[in-house]
């Protein structure tokens, strides 16, 4: 019997040949969440997941490499039951965008079939094996999305989901304090997390704004409204907080 090893437990596994036709893109993959910028309060339709990953530039280089090699050198993670791609949602979309050109030869996509009732703490570990540990293709905005969606939905305490990703307790803490905020100032927009996260970490802002409703509202309005060029000038508004705080 072939095993896929997930943490420290061997899956028993199958792998075998599935028509692309019948799998599904996984509604939690954080790109998706980030691109279209959508909370953890509404799951993307498979219609537009499919929409975003096969309009992505790496997937489109991925297609011809692909197509160059003849099939996938990786197969795809798939889980029994409902056939969702938990592991290679880009290749599958790559594979979309083939079958449209001949259906007959990319009708078939290589599978890795993992059990029907695998426990999600397992598919996390997964994840975080392949994206965080392993590629670390996640960027940290993706990466606290998938944590604040993890914590929501289970119940599982915040150092073992810290300790599956291959991070710090006090980091995955500070993810989700970041992520919740961006929620609160509805500003889910990713080429902003540098900038809350500073904001949220800077002693002469968090002092600052914790003294002042209104003034955390007005740093957030300059970075909603651009006008911050970089995430660096939060610092300066936290140095120059400090310097009026000693004189």
């Amino acid at each position: 019997m072939k095993t896929l090893t997930i943490g420290k437990q061997d899956i028993p596994v199958q792998e075998l040949e599935i028509p692309q036709s019948q799998l599904r893109f996984y509604p939690d993959n954080p790109r998706v969440y980030s691109v279209l910028q959508v909370s953890d309060e509404s799951k993307p339709e498979q219609s537009k997941i499919q929409e975003l990953m096969c309009s992505m530039e790496h997937v489109k280089q991925l297609k011809e490499s692909i197509k160059s090699n003849g099939g996938l050198i990786d197969p795809v993670i798939v889980r029994d039951g409902d056939f969702v791609v938990l592991e290679g949602n880009s290749r599958l979309a790559a594979y979309r965008l083939l079958a449209n050109i001949d259906p007959i030869k990319w009708g078939m996509i290589k599978c890795i079939l993992l059990p029907s009732d695998i426990d999600d703490s397992l598919i996390f570990q997964l994840l975080g094996q392949y994206h965080i540990i392993g590629r670390k293709d996640w960027s940290p905005y993706e990466q606290a999305g998938y944590l604040y969606r993890r914590k929501k939905e289970s119940k599982v305490p915040i150092e073992q989901m810290a300790a599956d990703l291959g991070m710090t307790k006090g980091i995955a803490q500070k993810y989700i304090e970041v992520y919740q905020f961006m929620i609160d100032y509805n500003d889910l927009k990713p080429d902003r997390w540098s900038y809350y996260e500073e904001l949220l970490k800077n002693r002469g802002v968090k002092k600052l704004i914790g003294e002042s409703e209104e003034t955390k509202d007005a740093i957030v309005a300059k970075i909603k409204a651009g006008e911050l060029r970089q995430a660096s000038d939060i610092r300066k508004i936290g140095e120059m907080a400090q310097c009026a705080t000693r004189d």
